[in-house]
């Protein structure tokens, strides 16, 4: 992470954008903000070709001038720090080429054989500073499959979510080691509080656009807008609010921005009116947005670092196919789903989830089976016993042999039972 002032900014950008032009290209920075990327080429002194390789990142061996370069490297943390320099503006002297330093955390280690093709640093805006990250585009030998006879058991996954002791719940994972145990697998608590937190932020835009909506509606009526106007299908959706429905925060918000950009479209009274609103709201909405991209950030490395957990140890992995579509709520469906039911959606995010597994699978030429969900959680896995009865209770007992299961535990179990019966039948 490195800040710098607007004015910096501007000037790094202006260089950027003077150099660019010469040589007939197209600066990836935006204009105003400040946002966007720089790419960087990858490429061994004398040869024709991109392509590095892992040790020639680290050592920073690549090109005679490279945009990139290691510095130094921090192993004391839970996840390796690297300190790196990268040149951010054009320039085609040494003194017009400015480079700053930002550290890159390790998340994932690169595959030691793989080939470092090309790579872009990204730079997106964070309040009055920046955030970098570094994506890199590598090219890795395809991984040769286990055979089933290398493979070290099976683990049986059942995904689902729910709320769980004030956690939200992912999925259970058994392994068909008897000596251990189910692990729950829980959503990280700063998403589960950030969606929480979120929900708030959302109630309290809703009451605020409901009332705003209720004195706009009228007065907007009262100024309609030409049909081939740009801007004639916002104004109807808000005239044309039926009787049981609210203005939505979202919907308030954008006709805001328009009224920022158009503050000539309507009269005084309905500007003073929105503005007003604007004033007051338009902060939250932002904060809701930046906390969403913050939850989509950590599940995504929470859920990269537990499905490589999962393949590094070697077992068959099966997993109930669920089309996760059935239970989506869509338009052509009268599916709805409160508001504490698409907050739990979002964070839980098991499509999501289930592509880290088979992505990491496939990279690790890990095996993995889908298999039917029919009866995985009433189907008893002591002795096979339908509980035809059973509906969302969390325990339950089988009628006929009385052992009391757990019912994430028990799917997993029966998923481990259909797992070995593939491993049979492959080794056959």
């Amino acid at each position: 992470m490195y800040s710098v002032t607007g004015d910096a900014i501007l000037d790094y950008f202006k260089t950027a954008k003077k150099e660019a032009q010469k040589k007939g290209r197209k600066p990836k920075i935006h204009k105003f903000d400040g946002t966007g990327y720089y790419a960087i080429r990858f490429r061994r002194p004398g040869a024709k070709v991109d392509g590095i390789s892992v040790d020639d990142l680290m050592q920073g061996n690549f090109e005679s001038k490279p945009r990139l370069k290691v510095l130094s490297t921090d192993h004391s943390r839970k996840k390796p720090r690297i300190r790196v320099s990268c040149a951010m503006t054009a320039g085609r002297t040494k003194a017009q080429r400015i480079a700053h330093e930002f550290d890159w955390i390790y998340h994932r280690p690169l595959p030691p054989d793989a080939q470092i093709q090309n790579g872009k640093i990204l730079r997106t805006r964070t309040g009055d500073k920046f955030r970098y990250d570094l994506v890199l585009t590598i090219k890795v030998p395809e991984p040769k499959t286990l055979n089933p006879s290398d493979l070290k058991g099976v683990i049986g996954i059942d995904i689902g979510f729910r709320k769980l002791n004030g956690n939200l719940l992912i999925g259970t994972v058994k392994s068909d080691n008897p000596t251990e145990a189910a692990q729950a697998l829980l959503a990280p608590q700063s998403v589960v509080s950030a969606m929480e937190h979120v929900q708030k932020l959302q109630g309290e835009l809703d009451d605020t656009a409901a009332d705003l909506g209720r004195v706009l509606t009228p007065k907007l009526k009262e100024e309609p807008l030409a049909e081939d106007h740009p801007n004639y299908r916002l104004w109807r959706s808000i005239v044309k609010l039926r009787s049981n429905e609210t203005l939505s925060y979202e919907k308030a918000y954008k006709f805001a921005r328009m009224l920022k950009r158009l503050p000539d479209l309507f009269s005084n009274d309905i500007n003073n009116l929105v503005h007003q609103w604007w004033r007051g709201n338009s902060r939250k909405y932002r904060e809701i947005h930046n906390l969403r991209k913050k939850q989509l950030t950590h599940r995504k490395h929470y859920y990269r670092e537990t499905a490589a957990a999962l393949v590094a140890q070697k077992k068959l992995i099966v997993l109930e196919d669920i089309n996760l579509n059935d239970f989506a709520e869509t338009r052509n469906k009268d599916t709805k789903l409160s508001n504490q039911a698409r907050a739990q959606r979002f964070s839980a995010a098991l499509s999501e989830f289930r592509d880290a597994i088979k992505n990491a699978a496939d990279r690790e030429g890990v095996p993995y089976k889908w298999v039917d969900p029919a009866y995985t959680s009433k189907m008893c896995s002591a002795c096979g016993e339908l509980n035809r009865s059973l509906k969302s209770e969390k325990e339950w007992t089988c009628p006929m042999c009385r052992v009391v299961h757990d019912r994430d535990e028990n799917a997993a179990l029966n998923l481990i039972k259909l797992g070995k019966i593939h491993l049979e039948e492959v080794k056959k």
